[in-house]
């Protein structure tokens, strides 16, 4: 596999990068810090989390083609 405009970049607050920019791809792992609060209160932090990673990136919520948990 052949990988142009390869770049990481560093999520907020983030000691390494949090995910990796490849052609026109970006891939984002390793979200979801405990927070206090229930499985909804979790979620809404780990989709807050990959928005602004995704905007830091220039790209966004509307963009994303696959999310696992």
């Amino acid at each position: 596999m052949r990988r142009t405009n390869r770049r990481h970049f560093i999520g907020r607050g983030a000691a390494v990068a949090a995910g990796v920019a490849a052609a026109n791809l970006l891939f984002i792992a390793g979200v979801g810090a405990h927070v206090e609060g229930d499985i909804e209160a979790h979620t809404k932090h780990v989709l807050d989390e990959i928005q602004q990673q995704l905007e830091g990136a220039g790209s966004s919520m509307e963009k994303v083609l696959k999310c696992n948990v």
